[in-house]
C-alpha cells in the first residue's frame, strides 16, 4: 500500500496548484477531485498529465465534481437525463485515462432514491462498461446520505452485481452511523482507493494523527482482504491551519505501513 493525499484536501485551492504543491513535497499517489467542468478540457488534463509526469507522483483516481447532483442526473426516473449524463461522464473516464488513474469516483444515488436496485445496478454496470472502454472503473464511495452508505445495500448491489468497485472512506461511516469495520466486510475485496482520516469522540474529521483511530489495525485488515493500493489522505481544509500540517500528517501515517 501506499500513501498519499487526495487534491480535495486542499480545496479551494486551485486543482492544478494542489498537485504541484503535493508533487514539491515528494507525495507519491493522490486523487485528483476536478472541482469544475472546464477542469476536463484537454488543455487542463494536459497541464495536470505535465505535473505529474514532472514530479512522478501516481494518480490512483480521479473524482467527478458533479457528485452531489448524481442522484439527480444519473439515478432518477427520467431515463433520457440518465443517458445525457452517462454520456458526459466519458469526459472523466478521458481524463482518467490521460492521468493514469485506475478509477474514476462517484456517489450514486442518495438514501431516499427512488429507483431500484435492480435499475442501480444495470446502470452502473452500463457505466462501467463505458469506463472499461477507457482501461478505468467506475468506483462507488460510502457517502453518508448517499445510498451506499450502508452496508447492507453494498451488499445487495454485490448480489446484483459483484464486478462493481468501491471507495472506501473512514469519515463516511461515522457520519453514516455505520462501524468501520462492518463496511469494510461488505466491500471486500472489491476495494480499489481508501479515504483516510482520523477522529475522535465528537470530531469524525481529523488530520491522520490527531485522533484517536488505530491505523495499524486498520492498515492490517486492508492487508488481510487483499487491499494493496493508494491510501489517500482526505480532509477538509477547516480540519487543519497550513498545507505543511498535510504533509506532516503524511510522514508521521507512513510509520503504519513500515
Amino acid at each position: 500500500m501506499k500513501l498519499g493525499i487526495s487534491t480535495a484536501a486542499f480545496y479551494p485551492l486551485e486543482t492544478e496548484k494542489a498537485l504541484e504543491f503535493l508533487g514539491q513535497n515528494g507525495i507519491p499517489v493522490t486523487e485528483i477531485f476536478f472541482n469544475c467542468h472546464g477542469e476536463l478540457e484537454e488543455d487542463f488534463i494536459a497541464l495536470l498529465d505535465s505535473i505529474r509526469k514532472k514530479y512522478g507522483i501516481e494518480i490512483n483516481s480521479v473524482h467527478a465534481c458533479g457528485s452531489v447532483g448524481e442522484p439527480y442526473y444519473l439515478f432518477s426516473e427520467y431515463e433520457r437525463r440518465y443517458e445525457e449524463t452517462r454520456e458526459f461522464y466519458k469526459n472523466y473516464y478521458r481524463a482518467a485515462k490521460r492521468l493514469g488513474a485506475k478509477c474514476v469516483v462517484l456517489h450514486g444515488d442518495s438514501l431516499k432514491g427512488h429507483i431500484s436496485l435492480e435499475c442501480y445496478a444495470k446502470r452502473l454496470r452500463e457505466m462501467n462498461a463505458d469506463a472499461n472502454e477507457y482501461g478505468v472503473v467506475l468506483s462507488h464511495e460510502n457517502v453518508n446520505r448517499f445510498r451506499m452508505a450502508e452496508p447492507e445495500n453494498i451488499k445487495g448491489l454485490r448480489s446484483l452485481y459483484d464486478e462493481q468497485t468501491f471507495t472506501f472512506d473512514i469519515k463516511q461511516t461515522l457520519r453514516a452511523g455505520v462501524d468501520t469495520y462492518e463496511m469494510l466486510e461488505a466491500m471486500g475485496d472489491r476495494i480499489v482507493n481508501v479515504h483516510i482520516s482520523d477522529n475522535k469522540k465528537g470530531e469524525d474529521c481529523l488530520l491522520p494523527g490527531r485522533g484517536d483511530f488505530d491505523f495499524a489495525k486498520f492498515f492490517k485488515r486492508l492487508k488481510d482482504i487483499g487491499y494493496d493500493s493508494a491510501l489517500l489522505i482526505e480532509v477538509y481544509k477547516w480540519c487543519y491551519g497550513d498545507y505543511t500540517e498535510l504533509i506532516d500528517s503524511w510522514k508521521n501515517v507512513n510509520k503504519f505501513l513500515v
